[in-house]
């Protein structure tokens, strides 16, 4: 299950190892070696879920799961850690690095707040995952219920929630970004495994929309996913045509659609891969990874940098 947690404090307390004075050069060489078997072990989990993420990005959503629940669920066997000398020990370590705070150290440490959407789940890999907190203190997310359903949350700074989804949202609702106002763009995903974006407005009113090229095929995981809004309410985004190709887009305000490709790209990458990856700020400038060719690469092409200026100016970094 995944639980949240909001640390009101800028600074929390550092991580530090702490080891007892009884060391043992036996128990050191034990360690060594629990160590090298695990790390054989991540080694073993990380190529075979780096093959079946692949299959997934190139066929469909259900292979991905396969390979979470792979990657997730062998951890329990590489590794018998012993939890609640971990959390001693973490604590420890969080009370001597606050023993040798500086005099004038800017304000204390703060406290946790652990928070759990209303409905989530508390089985494997449910619970709930935020995305995105605004400067009022408003967060976003989703969380999968008992079901492993994913449904849009908004948490008040009060510690309000409400949750929510757009029409058609039979494949779970996925919140990315919350602006200063609270307005909340995400995508939602319908029974054909199709995408397509939405924006929730500061009254609750939720506005699915689909980017120009839009691919509609059933299973591809094709369509429209927002992933950014900024305080003027353009909205970043990919979308998924019906070759498969990915590109970006621009959402105006009042609507109106601006498409884009980095020169020599092949592919602006969908939101489930290794995180986040097409950011828009205050004044409408984008920056984001793509994928381009290279002819003689073994790999077949590398992962670039765009930065993409108001007026489709394009920049290679």
């Amino acid at each position: 299950m995944q639980r949240s947690v909001l640390n009101r404090a800028a600074i929390g307390a550092a991580d530090t190892t702490v080891v007892s004075s009884g060391v043992t050069a036996e128990s050191i060489n034990d360690g060594l070696r629990a160590k090298k078997q695990s790390s054989r072990w991540r080694m073993r989990e990380l190529t075979i879920f780096g093959s079946l993420l692949s299959l997934g990005v190139l066929a469909n959503l259900p292979l991905l799961a396969v390979g979470l629940q792979l990657l997730y669920g062998s951890q329990s066997y590489a590794q018998q850690a012993d939890l609640k000398v971990a959390a001693a020990a973490k604590a420890a370590a969080g009370r001597e690095a606050l023993s040798h705070a500086p005099a004038n150290f800017p304000r204390p440490v703060g406290t946790f707040i652990t928070f759990d959407a209303p409905g989530a789940g508390t089985g494997f890999f449910q619970g709930t995952f935020p995305s995105s907190i605004n400067p009022a203190g408003a967060i976003t997310g989703f969380y999968l219920d008992a079901n492993s359903l994913g449904h849009g949350f908004l948490r008040a700074s009060n510690g309000i929630f409400a949750t929510f989804d757009p029409p058609g949202a039979v494949n779970g609702t996925f919140p990315s970004s919350i602006s200063p106002a609270g307005a909340i763009t995400g995508y939602s995903v319908d029974v054909n495994l199709v995408g397509h974006g939405f924006l929730r407005a500061t009254n609750g009113t939720l506005s699915p929309f689909d980017a120009p090229g839009a691919g509609t095929t059933p299973d591809f995981f094709q369509g429209t996913f927002a992933v950014g809004i900024n305080p003027g309410g353009t909205i970043a985004g990919m979308y998924t045509d019906a070759n498969n190709g990915a590109h970006g887009f621009l959402r105006a305000s009042d609507g109106t659609f601006t498409t884009f490709d980095p020169p020599g790209s092949i592919a602006i990458f969908a939101p489930f891969s290794f995180g986040q990856n097409l950011y828009i700020n205050p004044d409408g400038v984008i920056t984001g990874t793509y994928f381009e060719l290279i002819s003689g690469n073994p790999f077949g092409g590398q992962f670039s940098c765009l930065c993409a200026k108001p007026r489709r100016q394009l920049h290679h970094i």
